[in-house]
Parts: structure tokens; C-alpha cells; sequence
């Protein structure tokens, strides 16, 4: 739909534009944009990896956050969750806007080039919706140099173009619908260099010293060929939190003081782990341990874990938010996997979800209702042929 404020910009765009290529012209600067290559994920999706390159090389042996998004979710914030994290980081970028050379891709990527961090870990893609039967396997995206004509430090500029106009309730619940979740999870993971990955959602944090104080477990149980997942606690806490749950002795206070739960509160069992009290007992440590392995017999369940590079990618055909991230943990474990339970490291989540937000993801939750039972359908059917023998070991999947 054309409206008054895509007319208004794209008015703005056309004489910006025309002025910075004029300018461009005349400092001889055209030559020295980025070239990036454009590659066909499938007939549905394209990406542009590396929008945003990461500056140091990484060993292999390193743990890689998996990291996802629309393009309207990107904030300063994000910077945070960056310093958090100081190891490799993939973070793929769906953008809504079917042309690659649009205001959405430039207000993207200056919000990345506007997070004042050094890039050191920080790889970017973008993926498009664009449909063709074309066997397109790579070629070179104009991209480059339709950003390099934007001076993304000219802040005032990007406010009068970037705002995000008011949507309506229906309108955000077909934007959920929309959302290729997994298809955005697995090219992010894709692009990713390391041995080991974390797949996490955009809005998690970290206890200190978090990948530093895994990796010589990752190294120690998730080698090749591994059947093992390294599997940590998740929380998450008030958004008016005066404190940061650092470590677990913080972490221990802040839920005796009602400032931090299990996540989620409102359901619990989708990430309740047991023992949490023998957990909190054992003191934080430098070289944390295996506290228990824990068999995958709820269906609900989603433990969040690390893993070698080699587990199944997420089934494309779950829609969000109904299962898209469940479904992994039902396929490994028809495969076979072991959910071990880490001592001392958590992730956690810093505000807790609204009731209107609730609302809204349940009613996104039963559009895709019909179409999660197509894809329930041939996910059991496509297990009980791959896996026999695992089909009474695993919870049996019923829509719930």
C-alpha cells in the first residue's frame, strides 16, 4: 500500500540522492564502495552476507552466537548485547522490503554502522523475500554503492526517514506471520566460521566470562560426530532492575527479592530445568562442571544449549511463533541427543512480557494454527521413517 509517508520519502530519497551521487561524482568517491555479493538461499529468499564484517579471525575452536532479527527490531540496545558477547557473532537481518536497494536496507544498515562498537566479532547479513525460479546462485548487489551515497553520521536525516510509522494490532500479528524465523536461524548459522554455536534470540544476556568458561567443556564433550548439548539455565528479570545478575550469588538474591524467574514465569515449563536449588548451591567457579544429564520427556521443552556445528537446522516449514524453535529439540532428540546440564553459566532476559504481548502472540499463534498442524503432520511422519526406533523414547507430539 502507497502512503503518504513512503510518498514523502521516497521524494526526500530522490533529491537526497541525486545531490550525494552529484557530490559523489565530484570527490571521485564512487569507486571506492563495497561490491557485495548476493547469493539464492531458495525460490523464496536471497542474502547478502557480511553487510557488517567481522574484523578478527577467529579459531575454529570458538562458540559463535546465533543471532536474529527483523529490521525494524534493530536498537541501540543491540550494542549491549554485542560487549556481552565478546566472541563471533552471526546475526541475521530479515528485511521486509522485496528490493534490495530500499530505505529499509539503508536504515538498517546505518543503525549497525551507528552502534559505536569496533566490529571486532560482529558479522551482518541481510536476507530478502524475493520469489524467482532462477537458478541464481551468486552475482554482485548494487548495494554497495546505493549505501555509499548515505552519510549514515547525519542522525537528523535518518529520524525523518527511518521512523517507524504506528501499527495496528492486526498489522503486528501479520508481521509475526510473515516472519521467516528459521530461515533467517539457519543462514545466520550458515555464515558462521566456528566449531561450536549458540543459537539464541536477539534480546539474551549472559553471565561473565560465559564462552570462556564453556569452551573446554564444548572441547571436552561436543566433538565430532557428538551427540551431546551443553545445556544452561535461563531467567529473566524486571526491567527496572537496578543490578545485572553477573554471576549465580547476584542471580540467587535478585529471585529471593521477586527481581528475577525462571524464564518464562507465565510458563515456566518450557524452560524449567530440575535441581535448581542443588545448582544454586554449587558456588560459582572458573571451570564449571556437568550437573546432570536431563532425558527429553516434555514436549514443551526447550532447553537452550551449545553444540557442535553439526546438529540439524531448524525445520523452515514451523511457522512463528508457533514451535519454530521446539521442533530442533524434537528432531535431535528422535536423533539420539544428550541434554547435559550445565553448573554455574545462565543466560537471562531482561523485562518481562507485557499482557498485551502475550495477547498478540497467542493471536498470531492460532492464524498460523493450520498451518503448524501441516507441518506437525509431516514432521512425525518424516521422524517415524528416518528414526523408528526412538519413537517411544521421545514425548509423543500432539498440537497443543
Amino acid at each position: 500500500m502507497i502512503t503518504k509517508n513512503n510518498i514523502r520519502i521516497a521524494i526526500f530519497l530522490f533529491f537526497f540522492f541525486i545531490s550525494n551521487f552529484l557530490n559523489a561524482k565530484k570527490n571521485n568517491n564512487a569507486a571506492n564502495y563495497t561490491k557485495f555479493s548476493i547469493y539464492r538461499y531458495n525460490s523464496n529468499y536471497l542474502f547478502i552476507p557480511n553487510i557488517i564484517k567481522q574484523n578478527t579471525k577467529f579459531e575454529k575452536n570458538r562458540i559463535t552466537l546465533i543471532l536474529h532479527c527483523s529490521s525494524d527490531y534493530l536498537k541501540e540496545s543491540f550494542a549491549g548485547h554485542i560487549k556481552n558477547w565478546p566472541g563471533p557473532i552471526s546475526l541475521g537481518i530479515y528485511l521486509r522490503s522485496p528490493i534490495i536497494n530500499s530505505v529499509e536496507s539503508l536504515c538498517a544498515y546505518c543503525t549497525l554502522k551507528n552502534f559505536h562498537i569496533s566490529n571486532d566479532n560482529l558479522s551482518a547479513h541481510f536476507i530478502y523475500k524475493h520469489s524467482s525460479s532462477k537458478p541464481l546462485k551468486k552475482s554482485t548487489s548494487e548495494l554497495g554503492y546505493f549505501l555509499s551515497n548515505f552519510n549514515c553520521t547525519r542522525k537528523d536525516l535518518l529520524e525523518k526517514i527511518c521512523k517507524i510509522p504506528p501499527k495496528s494490532d492486526l498489522q503486528k500479528i501479520e508481521q509475526m506471520n510473515e516472519y521467516p524465523i528459521n530461515v533467517v536461524r539457519n543462514i545466520a548459522r550458515k555464515l558462521s566460521r566456528t566449531n561450536f554455536i549458540l543459537i539464541a534470540d536477539f534480546d539474551h544476556m549472559f553471565s561473565e566470562n560465559f564462552e570462556k568458561k564453556v569452551l573446554p567443556l564444548a572441547e571436552m564433550y561436543l566433538g565430532n560426530n557428538s551427540k551431546n548439548v551443553l545445556v544452561y539455565r535461563i531467567f529473566e528479570i524486571n526491567q527496572n532492575a537496578t543490578r545485572e545478575p553477573k554471576n549465580k550469588k547476584i542471580l540467587e538474591k535478585m529471585m529471593i527479592d521477586n527481581e528475577a524467574f525462571i524464564f518464562h514465569h507465565y510458563y515456566p515449563k518450557g524452560h524449567n530445568i530440575p535441581r535448581l536449588k542443588q545448582w544454586f548451591q554449587v558456588p560459582d567457579s572458573d571451570k564449571p562442571k556437568i550437573q546432570i544429564e536431563v532425558l527429553y520427556m516434555e514436549s514443551a521443552w526447550e532447553p537452550q544449549f551449545i553444540s557442535n556445528r553439526d546438529i540439524p537446522l531448524h525445520d523452515e516449514t514451523f511457522p512463528y511463533p508457533v514451535r519454530d524453535n521446539t521442533n530442533l529439540r524434537w528432531a535431535m532428540c528422535r536423533m539420539g541427543y544428550h541434554y547435559l546440564i550445565l553448573n554455574d553459566v545462565f543466560m537471562y532476559h531482561r523485562g518481562l512480557k507485557a499482557e498485551i504481548e502475550n495477547k498478540l502472540v497467542k493471536r498470531a499463534r492460532a492464524r498460523a494454527w493450520k498451518q503448524y498442524i501441516n507441518s506437525l503432520t509431516q514432521f512425525n511422519q518424516k521422524m517415524d521413517t528416518l528414526f523408528p526406533d526412538t519413537k517411544k523414547k521421545c514425548p509423543k507430539l500432539d498440537p497443543d
